[in-house]
């Protein structure tokens, strides 16, 4: 800055602080204190429906690659599923619902907002555990064949996938924030 910039800014700064203080209305100082505050502290209701349909889109994306539960939508064949064989069945398991469900907590972490965000990852496994639980509701209603012991350890990929996305998307979110300022 050129010193003739900052004097007249100090100048400025100086007659503003000269000024008589104005009131502001009651209604529009209660009025932007719940906008702020519905801002800081979202409703879990929200963002759990946000979640889920953001789940609902990229799980079927997801499903066109990677079938769970020998449901696919879209495609055929094995998928990403050939990758996990190696684990055995129940890693393979794990492996397809920590896909499932990660995918999903990413991209809802680039598209929630920070706050929505922050809230989320406050309650992660009330939210992530419910989604869970929708997702077998779901892949049940398209007739899916769900042994218990594989949709435990489906559900157990799922809910680690989830978190472990859930934090990986907070990270690089953090992250491309502090760069940008």
């Amino acid at each position: 800055m050129k010193k003739n910039e900052t004097k007249g800014q100090v100048q400025e700064f100086e007659a503003f602080l000269k000024t008589e203080a104005v009131s502001v209305p009651a209604t529009l100082s209660e009025s932007i204190f719940f906008r702020i505050e519905k801002n800081l502290n979202p409703n879990p209701w929200l963002i759990f429906s946000k979640l889920a349909g953001i789940h609902l889109g990229v799980g079927a994306l997801t499903l066109s690659i990677c079938p769970q539960f020998g449901v696919r939508f879209f495609g055929s064949g094995l998928g990403v599923v050939k990758l996990f064989f190696h684990l055995g069945t129940y890693g393979c398991m794990m492996a397809c619902g920590a896909f499932f469900v990660g995918a999903s907590v990413l991209v809802a972490a680039s598209l929630l907002s920070r706050d929505e965000l922050r809230k989320l990852r406050a309650h992660p496994w009330l939210q992530l555990s419910s989604v869970v639980l929708l997702s077998l509701g779901g892949f049940i209603m398209a007739d899916a064949e769900i042994l218990i012991g594989f949709a435990f350890a489906w559900a157990l990929g799922s809910l680690l996938g989830g978190f472990t996305a859930l934090q990986v998307g907070w990270y690089f979110r953090a992250s491309s924030m502090s760069y940008l300022s």
